[in-house]
């Protein structure tokens, strides 16, 4: 017969292993690091297979075993949703929240005024590229500004982004919502 301390010793060192897992895939998915821990998962599964033949008589133990499968196979869809997200290029990778960093999160002033201001050269440059003559990139840093404020106060909540596009002809800024 199984002794109760072999399996808890078990219990408790299989879920460690999920823990260590995870943890590497979340600096695999921050980019910390450059592959997915899939060895350690592959052999964590063959070990709950194994594990689920095995008898175990206390109750307690099997809920135990039974909570541990299931939430390794829970992450395992996380894990496998997330990886196709990166194949797919739609997955983005955020260093803030591995860090704790909530003030990076919220960009400052400063750092707005600077991204306007590439903006404007981006776009300045696709209407010169359209029309042949480059326009004031302060004048456009202005109308992306005024633009961003009537578009913010009509759809709370929403983040914009600016193209220019051809039409007969002439280049023509629209405005399309991200996400």
């Amino acid at each position: 017969m199984i002794k109760r301390d072999t399996i808890e010793q078990e219990l408790n060192r299989i879920e460690a292993t999920i823990r260590l897992i995870d943890q590497n895939y979340e600096k695999y998915f921050a980019g910390i690091e450059r592959r997915p821990p899939e060895k350690m998962r592959d052999d964590l599964g063959l070990e709950l297979r194994r594990f689920s033949n095995r008898y175990i008589p206390q109750t307690d133990l099997r809920y135990r075993y039974q909570m541990l499968a299931t939430r390794f196979h829970s992450y395992c869809g996380n894990w496998e949703r997330l990886m196709r997200q990166i194949e797919e290029g739609k997955f983005v990778r955020k260093l803030q929240r591995l860090r704790g960093d909530s003030a990076a999160s919220v960009p400052s002033r400063q750092e707005d005024t600077a991204s306007t201001q590439s903006e404007a050269e981006r776009i300045s440059a696709a209407i010169a590229a359209i029309s042949g003559k480059a326009p004031d990139c302060q004048k456009i840093a202005t109308l992306l500004a005024e633009q961003r404020a009537q578009l913010t106060s009509r759809f709370a909540g929403r983040d914009f982004e600016f193209i220019v596009l051809c039409e007969d002809g002439k280049p023509k800024l629209k405005a399309r919502a991200k996400g």
